[in-house]
């Protein structure tokens, strides 16, 4: 683990000091508050665990370091082998920073404070400055600037703040944020910056906590932009609170007042006037119906409804929309686009005549959906390539609920490891769990949480884009559960047998006749536990892989390696609601094939960002490729609701059991 600047100078600090340094000189010297200092201590203990020394700790307000000697050694060569340069901002987080700061601060702010915070020259900073004022009057937000006392943003508005927003999510992940949040953990140079350089760490967290609570008692879920919308609003206001020399104080805290009201007032689901979306939504139908000669034409569904509401919502608040690429979703309906472009302009003498293209653009893509729905296909398929963070376990899952759109034939899975820039020119679209490193293309759609229906939506959207037929059914599964209860339908019907054979079928690839028919994995009554206490995730895991390891499936760096993708890349390991699919890859302490399932009767809760808590995991190893289609049929009947019904009962252990030794072909000992 590597030391930011900020450890560093606390720990010099700490160690040529007297053995009685406490916090208070620490803030004092380091200009740093009481979070920001135990944040600081988390993250050197971290590297002096790994150095295999004794942690730092507080006590009575003293800093206690119980192996000074040995800490300032491996210190002191640390020291030696980091250069400066791993301490600077690049070009683009430096422009970040300064445009952040100007949009959220009310004091002036001078040049030499960027040049402190930032290490870095006048000059650099002058010509930041110089290009955000272009950038921020195109537009129109006003920054003022007086010589020798600084630069300010005076103006409130629902423009300054979503701005603030859009820079914000450019600069860091949202999964940075809640990690913070809930772990106090950061892993990136960019969110130190963001999070100890741009706020005052106190206030975020109560803000932060006023809107996950808010979030909860939502009837539908919140996205991103909304919650740290929302978030930054609670920010301003809790700040203006402690604030008391500010001469429009008053005003602003009336103004922020509004705004954070009006947001928690407008549901998402009752975002504006309905009846004026519905208006819209039957104009739009009209001219569609004129110019393509269509009979009463009509597009109606409650998602366009919703978009059309958020639209209208945005529209009247000057809030612009540019999270996607018009161009590119447009480019196989463009009469489409243009028509309901057109359209949006002229409704009712022009309410709308300032909407931008993007924003057209995404209300197209609502009826293209709705338009595919009832048009007639050409198949045209694409190449898919998914990605995740370690092994292919995710990959192979998300194949699976993919296939139900497109052939499985024409989808590939890979690692993040594997992946190489030249592979963008190989495939029409690339689904990735993690973040790729340097790859900005239209073709990548990147979520943290794949299985959610809104990233599956997303896909389906993207399909429909590109002209694909989508698969709705298998009719070669319908045909041999048909089979099966034919067989079973007598005088002495066997529901059990039955209800097996039909788990078999549904789990089995029909597709891939050459995958082995048997694989052997390890798995007995004893992996099938029901939990009553509560635990944290932390905890669970380790439940979870306990008999894999005491069986010899895995050894334990694999539970390790679990706990740290988690800790990672987030929960991208969970398949449905309420279930986690735990795995790493084979090469991280896999022994045997192996399986166990863990039913947890307290909710479990993992880090991210809208996350389920989880009920069941699922542990499984598995050695060899081979083996990774049972993978597939694990999830296939996991993603059964009837299937999470029957797990949450303990009564149904016996049941559940002889599925699982069904999916598994293992043969009843």
């Amino acid at each position: 683990m590597k030391l930011s600047q900020r450890e560093i100078d606390l720990l010099k600090l700490a160690l040529e000091g007297a053995e009685e340094t406490t916090i208070p000189q620490l803030k004092k010297q380091l200009k740093l508050s009481v979070h920001q200092i135990r944040y600081a201590i988390d993250k050197v203990n971290r590297f002096l665990v790994e150095k295999k020394l004794n942690q730092i700790f507080i006590e009575k307000d003293r800093l206690v370091i119980e192996q000074r000697g040995k800490v300032k050694e491996e210190f002191d060569f640390f020291i030696s082998h980091t250069t400066p340069e791993q301490f600077k901002f690049t070009a683009e987080q430096i422009e970040y920073f300064i445009l952040l700061k100007l949009l959220l601060s009310d004091e002036r702010l001078p040049i030499n404070y960027f040049i402190e915070t930032l290490s870095t020259s006048r000059t650099s900073v002058v010509n930041v400055l110089e290009r955000i004022t272009r950038e921020l009057a195109e537009e129109e937000i006003e920054l003022s600037n007086v010589p020798r006392k600084g630069y300010i943003i005076e103006e409130y508005s629902f423009k300054r703040f979503s701005y603030f927003i859009a820079i914000l999510k450019k600069m860091i992940n949202i999964r940075e944020i809640y990690s913070f949040y809930y772990q106090d953990n950061l892993y990136s140079k960019a969110g130190d910056l963001v999070f100890f350089d741009l706020f005052d760490l106190d206030i975020l967290f109560d803000s932060l906590g006023e809107t996950i609570q808010y979030s909860k008692q939502m009837t539908s879920d919140i996205d991103d932009t909304n919650f740290l919308f929302l978030t930054i609003l609670n920010y301003k206001y809790r700040e203006l609170i402690n604030t008391f020399e500010m001469t429009n104080r008053t005003t602003k805290l009336q103004m922020i007042s509004n705004f954070i009201s009006e947001i928690k007032q407008n549901d998402p689901n009752q975002m504006e006037n309905i009846n004026l979306a519905k208006r819209l939504i039957r104009y739009i139908n009209r001219e569609l119906a004129d110019v393509f000669e269509m009979k009463d034409f009509k597009v109606e569904s409650n998602s366009l409804l919703h978009h059309i509401q958020r639209f209208i919502f945005r529209q009247e608040n000057g809030i612009p929309f540019r999270d996607i690429d018009s161009e590119f979703l447009v480019k196989d309906h463009k009469n489409l686009y243009y028509v309901i472009f057109a359209a949006i302009r002229s409704f009712q003498n022009g309410m709308f005549d300032k909407v931008e293209a993007p924003e057209a653009a995404l209300i197209t893509l609502y009826y293209i959906t709705e338009i595919e729905k009832k048009a007639p296909k050409v198949f045209k398929a694409p190449r898919i390539l998914i990605i995740c963070g370690e092994g292919r376990a995710i990959s192979s899952v998300l194949k699976v609920k993919i296939s139900n759109l497109i052939d499985s034939k024409w989808i590939d899975t890979i690692s993040v490891f594997e992946f190489e820039t030249p592979l963008l020119d190989h495939y029409d679209l690339i689904i990735t769990t993690v973040k790729l490193p340097e790859v900005e293309s239209d073709k990548v759609l990147y979520s943290e949480n794949v299985f959610s229906e809104i990233f599956f939506e997303q896909i389906k959207m993207k399909l429909s884009v590109m002209g694909s037929s989508l698969v709705t059914q298998r009719l070669g599964k319908l045909s041999q559960i048909m089979n099966a209860i034919a067989e079973e339908v007598n005088d002495d019907i066997n529901m059990n047998r039955l209800e097996a054979k039909i788990i078999k079928i549904l789990a089995s690839n029909l597709l891939q006749k050459d995958r082995p028919d048997k694989q052997n994995f390890i798995f007995d009554s004893s992996m099938l536990k029901y939990h009553q206490e509560s635990q944290s995730w932390h905890n669970a895991i380790r439940i979870s892989g306990q008999e894999l390891l005491s069986k010899h499936s895995i050894e334990e760096k694999y539970i390790n390696k679990i706990i740290s993708n988690i800790e990672n890349f987030g929960s991208y390991m969970i398949i449905a609601p309420g279930v986690l699919l735990a795995h790493a890859s084979e090469r991280d302490g896999v022994l045997n094939n192996g399986f166990s399932m863990h039913v947890f009767n307290e909710p479990i809760i993992f880090p991210g960002e809208n996350v389920f808590p989880v009920s069941v995991i699922i542990t499984i190893a598995v050695k060899n490729r081979e083996s990774y289609h049972v993978v597939e049929k694990i999830v296939q009947w996991v993603l059964d609701e009837e299937t999470i019904f029957s797990l949450a009962d303990k009564k149904n252990k016996l049941r559940i059991e002889q599925m699982v030794r069904n999916i598994l072909m293992m043969q009843e000992v």
